[in-house]
């Protein structure tokens, strides 16, 4: 296994429950340079740190829940602020709720004490789990004659080498198969350091969404962690300027307490699928293969970590098993990011438009007080800002031809703004 972020983690887990059932003796040896206890960028995998409801209930299969010393806040609303006004987004469904962590020891500056960080927390579960830690570099991977790790100390032979290091943790070289890495985008993240007292009063569990018109902007959101502020910002025209957004006047109004900028980085995300992502003991998983497209890359981390075990231990782990029995989650989920893209821009429509605005504000006004299974407009929101659902879901759910009329009639009653 190479990297031990939760896809190494995950696939771990995974592996090992698997075989025990089909009643196979293996070891699991996953390699990890990093401390994920140190804190700053040594220590972390830079994201944006949020749980989204569908990755916790996966994670009930393999009996993990997320201890609370590892939580940093339990989000309950998304606030989306615009020039046009505010919409309060609550949980659509509020018993399948979403959280948000730190992935390392915490921020570089003014983090307090030891800080319990999501990735250290898998990782320890993989290991009690029977995985086993190796805290060294890969210099290199080679897949002939068979699959092999160049390490410091010499070479050493694998039946199934597992790449998970992602896209921040420096390329391993690999030999005997033409991997290349998924196309990438590059972010803006910012840790603030504030009072808490502060954060409880203006944020609460509650997660801020900036949309910016006529901008690049992908998305802009701030979310509480205990006694932080995450940035987190995606630009179709490169890493947005931090400062620039800070100054914005909407931001400004949001976050109106003062704060000290503690930890900040430029992590890239995947936009795109690996290509050559397995061959006769070789498989790529999570961001080095596919990832859901701008959400929720821990969740289908563990999806691609779960469909990849599953291949390896009742099918095989030759080119044609994870060709035939894993490379087909890796297309749908590509496929489901195509769907996905189409939605990011009817949102930048909606984001440009004070008229459709105003119109989306009033049609999730008025589902307060319909039953949960009703609120449309409110799950399509939920679901593309948390990661919750899939873009197919998302749009199937939307595009209705029901939807749609309601939709229309409620623009046609609006201001032409």
């Amino acid at each position: 296994m190479l990297g031990g972020g939760p896809a190494g983690s995950f696939f771990s887990l995974y592996f090992l429950r698997y075989a025990a059932s089909a009643r196979i003796d293996l070891q699991v040896d996953i390699y990890e340079w990093r401390d994920f206890s140190d804190k700053g960028p040594k220590g972390c995998n830079r994201c944006a740190g949020i749980l989204s409801a569908s990755l916790l209930k996966n994670l009930k299969e393999l009996e993990i829940s997320i201890p609370e010393e590892v939580i940093k806040a339990h989000v309950d609303s998304y606030f989306l602020h615009s020039p046009f006004g505010v919409i309060r987004l609550p949980n659509p469904e509020p018993d399948a709720e979403i959280l948000s962590v730190f992935r390392g020891g915490g921020p570089l500056h003014n983090s307090p004490g030891v800080v319990h960080g999501l990735d250290g927390f898998l990782l320890g579960q993989a290991s009690k789990r029977g995985a086993r830690l190796m805290q060294q570099r890969v210099l290199r991977a080679d897949l002939t004659p068979r699959p092999n790790l160049v390490l410091e100390d010499g070479v050493r032979d694998y039946d199934l080498l597992v790449l998970a290091n992602g896209l921040n943790s420096g390329a391993v070289q690999i030999t005997g198969v033409p991997y290349r890495q998924p196309p990438s985008m590059a972010m803006s993240q910012e840790e603030l350091f504030c009072r808490k007292e502060d954060i409880q009063e203006y944020f609460g569990n509650t997660v801020r969404a900036f949309l910016l018109p006529k901008t690049d902007m992908i998305f802009a959101s701030v979310v509480p962690k205990a006694d932080f502020l995450n940035v987190s910002l995606l630009s179709s025209a490169g890493p947005p300027d931090l400062e620039e957004f800070l100054e914005n006047e909407m931001v400004k109004k949001a976050i109106p307490f003062p704060y000290k900028r503690s930890c900040g980085c430029r992590p890239r995300i995947s936009v795109g699928r690996a290509t050559n992502l397995c061959a006769d003991g070789f498989v790529a998983i999570g961001d080095s293969s596919v990832s859901r497209l701008y959400k929720d890359g821990i969740g289908s981390a563990l999806l691609s970590a779960r469909q990849a075990a599953l291949t390896a231990v009742r099918h095989g782990v030759s080119g044609y098993d994870f060709a035939t029995h894993y490379v087909p989650f890796c297309n749908a989920l590509h496929r489901d990011n195509h769907v996905g893209a189409r939605i990011f821009s009817l949102l930048r429509k909606t984001r440009d438009s004070g008229r459709l605005f105003r119109t989306q504000a009033r049609l999730i006004s008025a589902e307060a007080s319909v039953p949960y299974a009703g609120r449309v407009f409110s799950k399509a929101l939920w679901g593309i800002f948390t990661g919750s659902y899939t873009y197919r879901e998302i749009s199937d759910s939307i595009f209705d031809v029901k939807v749609m009329g309601r939709i229309a009639r409620e623009y046609m009653k609006g201001d032409s703004a």
